[in-house]
């Protein structure tokens, strides 16, 4: 046990690629005995494309923390969430943050913490924000909920709400509103082909942020950087592309989708999200999606439909469609002080 060692005899570097074998072993170290549903050991190709190799997740302000003797105790996987078509966002987004087993409890988790306030001051964020309530859905430190919360009480982090999960019996045919039909008469509800992919390729990149974009585009188009909001091991391969897509269409443009996840739950079925141009929504066309995804997965044996999404959109639309609220995230957040001098 390296029990001789002081933390300030460790190094925090910038992520670069020639630390991706380090990064990996990481990873593997902590998350090898967790219960994590999307596997416990970390692609090497997955880091080449996913975070060495993004342009739309830039990776600058990830860390790797070693020893003196060049030895891999901790991982922070951090960036900036660009989206070409939004302003940065204002907070600093800490996708993974680790330190192996044998070198817990000995502060180095706030040393790697506090690096990263320092680059989110440098960069003009207010500080830095996570989806680490997951815990033992989502790598903390270590995994488990409850060291989760307790790192957090202690480092001053302070707890924002984040997701919703809701869920719908569909043994029935959903009751949903009907479409308005005195609106854009004629479109058609299909399953995704290929010859919808610039017209949904551009519906995502013209109206939707960068989270929905990747999460769609990587599912039609092989050559697409790969995406994985649930976890970090290698994202399924669908064959063919497209697979579980389901595309609106109005006079040969497509104007909405919805996504099935496919069965992770012997009888329930997540799916989601639901996209519609701005111009089509308010009229039906989401209820309609929701209703035919219900009906392909019931076709396949589910028996619930669930999703996570954002409170506005928990109690704005899904609600009204019958989906009921089983359950909220949480996220924490370490704000800096506010700037002197304006």
């Amino acid at each position: 046990m390296p029990a001789a060692h002081p933390v300030d005899a460790c190094q925090i570097l910038p992520l670069h690629p020639r630390w991706q074998e380090s990064a990996r072993q990481i990873y593997d170290q902590a998350f090898s005995q967790a219960d994590l549903p999307y596997g416990q050991q970390l692609p090497s190709h997955y880091l080449a494309n996913r975070l060495f190799g993004s342009s739309l997740w830039p990776s600058d302000s990830s860390r790797i923390l070693l020893t003196q003797a060049g030895e891999g105790v901790g991982l922070a996987l951090a960036n900036r969430r660009l989206n070409p078509a939004t302003p940065e966002g204002e907070w600093l987004w800490v996708q993974l943050f680790c330190i192996v087993p044998a070198w817990q409890r000995r502060g180095l988790g706030r040393l790697l913490l506090h690096h990263l306030l320092e680059e989110a001051a440098a960069t003009g964020k207010r500080g830095l924000s996570t989806a680490l309530q997951w815990a033992g859905l989502w790598p903390g430190i270590p995994a488990s909920l409850q060291a989760m919360q307790h790192f957090c009480q202690h480092t001053g982090a302070c707890w924002r709400p984040g997701e919703i999960y809701l869920e719908m019996d569909i043994r029935e045919e959903p009751s949903v509103p009907a479409v308005n039909p005195s609106w854009r008469d004629g479109a058609t509800l299909s399953a995704y082909a290929p010859h919808h992919q610039p017209g949904l390729t551009a519906l995502l990149r013209d109206h939707f942020s960068i989270g929905w974009q990747h999460e769609v585009l990587h599912r039609i188009d092989p050559a697409y950087e790969p995406f994985n909001g649930y976890g970090w091991a290698g994202p399924p391969a669908f064959h063919p592309p497209g697979q579980a897509i389901m595309v609106l269409e109005y006079q040969e443009e497509v104007v909405g989708f919805a996504l099935l996840q496919g069965d992770t739950h012997p009888s329930t079925a997540f799916f989601g999200p639901i996209g519609l141009h701005p111009e089509w929504r308010g009229h039906g066309w989401g209820s309609r999606l929701l209703r035919a995804a219900a009906q392909r997965l019931r076709a396949q044996g589910g028996r619930r439909l669930g999703l996570w999404t954002s409170a506005a959109l928990a109690t704005g639309f899904y609600a009204p469609l019958g989906l009921l609220p089983r359950t909220t995230t949480r996220h924490a957040q370490w704000q800096l002080p506010p700037r002197q001098g304006g």
